[in-house]
């Protein structure tokens, strides 16, 4: 197992700063997510650590050696692409062996390997089979298999359940997280995808426009976002946000926001734009304690989804989603009060969206 570590390391693409000058350390054997929007640096960031591209600034470090100069053939990490890059015309044991043989492995070790990590994989029946003749889960798993059998120090994943279906998605990322448990190897994982990132991640990495906005385990990202981009980002479906300014009333600090009125901690200024967020599990039908501010809004949107039903609420123009676990029946168009559970309330300042701490 390996240490992978990233000091002031950019990349820039003439005058675009692709990565700016970013921190982050990988523990061994850790499962490191990095997940944004498109364009946010992500790829390119992977791309340099396998040495497809080389920085422009910074140092890379794997286990305490720098390989800024290293080529990738020489970096012995193993990368699994979105497209699966299967050479079409060698059968599922040719392409697990190709890598093997550039390196000129015996054919007893090659043969050991091979089968190994085939049985890890379940594809030992389907080594004999070329890829056009495989499922899309399948020539994913043949992907996998062919970083597996190379002993990398460590996998670098580059969206590589894209093209998979939403049900075979669910399969292949527990697949390739209990995997990468058993194994131990160090790994690095690109994705789009927040759901990805919070069921798979031992830690997340939140990026854009080539910076680092916030690292940590998944459920310290989704409960204390460091500003409004990570909320908004992480969560399924998104956060809800409403913005307003504050106004001190009868000795108490509240947001204005239209018609409605919610209370501030002593950290916001009187005056200040500021914004809240509520996740949808955060807003309901139920009054739920003393803490609760209600507004009435008239429904948009209804969408059962068996275990839960997510409500979309019109309130003066700001539409709002209402998570209800199991079968909530509303008509579209029926007006109905909603409460704001304010102990769960994230506030941001409502210039620079970040944290504010009440």
């Amino acid at each position: 197992m390996s240490t992978i570590s990233l000091e002031n390391l950019s990349k820039h693409f003439g005058s675009v700063r692709a990565v700016d000058e970013i921190d982050l350390e990988v523990a061994e054997g850790e499962f490191l997510v990095l997940v944004g929007p498109s364009g946010c640096g992500k790829t390119t960031t992977l791309r340099m650590v396998a040495g497809l591209e080389f920085p422009t600034g910074g140092e890379i470090r794997v286990s305490g050696e720098r390989v800024n100069e290293i080529p990738a053939k020489d970096r012995n990490m193993a990368m699994v692409f979105q497209n699966y890059a299967l050479y079409p015309h060698m059968t599922v044991y040719e392409n697990m062996a190709f890598g093997l043989r550039v390196r000129r492995l015996s054919g007893g070790d090659i043969d050991r390997r091979v089968k190994e990590a085939a049985a890890l994989m379940g594809l030992e029946d389907l080594l004999h089979r070329k890829p056009r003749q495989l499922s899309g889960g399948q020539r994913q798993r043949v992907a996998v298999c062919r970083a597996i059998v190379r002993d990398p120090v460590a996998f670098l994943f580059d969206e590589p359940l894209s093209n998979l279906d939403a049900k075979l998605r669910v399969t292949a990322r527990a697949e390739i997280r209990k995997l990468q448990r058993r194994l131990g190897t160090t790994s690095i994982y690109v994705t789009h995808d927040q759901t990805e990132a919070m069921t798979m991640g031992d830690r997340i990495v939140v990026m854009d426009e080539g910076k680092i906005l916030q690292v940590g385990p998944p459920i310290e990202l989704y409960d204390r976002p460091v500003n409004r981009f990570v909320a908004g980002f992480l969560g399924s479906p998104a956060m809800n946000f409403i913005e307003g300014r504050a106004h001190g009333s009868d000795g108490r600090l509240e947001l204005e926001a239209g018609a409605l009125r919610f209370p501030l901690p002593e950290a916001c200024r009187e005056g200040e734009a500021y914004t809240l967020g509520f996740r949808p599990e955060h807003l309901g039908f139920q009054d739920n304690g003393a803490h609760s501010v209600s507004a009435e809004g008239r429904v948009e949107l209804v969408e059962p989804l068996g275990s839960d039903t997510f409500v979309a609420l019109d309130i003066e123009g700001e539409v709002l989603t209402v998570k209800e676990e199991g079968h909530f029946r509303a008509q579209v168009g029926e007006n109905i009060r909603v409460f704001f559970d304010m102990e769960n309330a994230h506030i941001f300042d409502g210039d620079s969206g970040t944290r504010v701490e009440g």
